[in-house]
């Protein structure tokens, strides 16, 4: 079962704010499914539910004995382990629903899922543009806002005290590796954890300290926009959380073997045809 890493997804600022964005311009509720098909959140007796086909409809009252409400018929969670791709249905209510996979290592962890209810209806292509634009969002949160050590610890089941806080401070590193200000006291004084501490579990469970860990960050973060070429190096050091430029082109090369500029002209010189 994959409940932590899907909960950890769920407390992703990103996707809380998409969610109450979406609900709040169309009323649209952006639900997290298991790959059961059943809700990651106890339903509230308001939101939709598969009931299974018209001829075969359950009334409400038969889901009341406890057992697990699915929001996504057989049929549906099929195709989406089989062509791992976003699926369009029409439930028991006659209303459109979307069910987007998540995917991570080329396994569905759990699905998106949303669709039209009492006060909302797709109309002239919307069904498909917001299929499009959910895909593309929950690929962009499993590439760039899931962590591998989220990947690495919840998607295991368990999580020690030390992984949770090392998942917090790393996360808290990407959301600000921009800072000039990223030190390992100031990560840990925002996190409420001991400084020695801190210092302790980078060592221990990344083999790492914490002042290599956040030069990757940042790094990683160098060689994406390295892509856009009206970006000097200059500007890019600064984005970066560098004061000083060629700092900046030192610890690029010794990650990479090769300054910006060459990067840039190896990786990303090729016009488009």
């Amino acid at each position: 079962m994959n409940d932590l890493l899907l909960q950890q997804i769920e407390k992703i600022s990103l996707v809380q704010h998409n969610r109450n964005l979406i609900h709040a311009l169309c009323g649209l509720d952006l639900e997290i499914l298991r790959t059961d098909g059943s809700p990651l959140r106890s339903g509230n007796g308001k939101r939709s539910k598969y009931r299974g086909p018209k001829s075969e409809t359950t009334s409400s009252a038969s889901t009341s004995n406890g057992s697990q409400i699915k929001y996504l018929p057989p049929h549906v969670l099929a195709l989406l382990q089989e062509t791992h791709a976003a699926q369009t249905f029409i439930d028991s209510d006659e209303f459109h629903k979307i069910a987007i996979p998540i995917m991570i290592n080329g396994n569905m962890v759990g699905v998106v899922y949303t669709g039209e209810n009492q006060l909302f209806r797709f109309k002239n292509g919307q069904l498909q543009e917001i299929t499009k634009i959910l895909t593309s969002f929950t690929e962009y949160i499993v590439n760039n806002e899931l962590t591998p050590l989220d990947i690495n610890f919840y998607a295991n089941g368990e999580i020690t005290r030390q992984q949770e806080l090392l998942n917090r401070a790393v996360r808290y590193i990407k959301q600000n590796y921009h800072s000039n200000d990223l030190t390992l006291r100031e990560v840990s004084s925002n996190n409420g954890i001991s400084y020695h501490y801190l210092s302790r579990i980078f060592k221990k469970e990344l083999d790492t300290t914490f002042a290599q860990y956040r030069n990757k960050v940042r790094m990683d973060a160098a060689k994406k926009m390295l892509k856009n070429r009206r970006l000097s190096v200059s500007q890019i050091s600064f984005a970066c959380g560098f004061d000083d430029p060629a700092y900046f082109c030192k610890v690029f090369k010794n990650s990479f073997g090769m300054s910006p500029t060459n990067y840039r002209s190896q990786h990303y010189s090729k016009s488009k045809a």
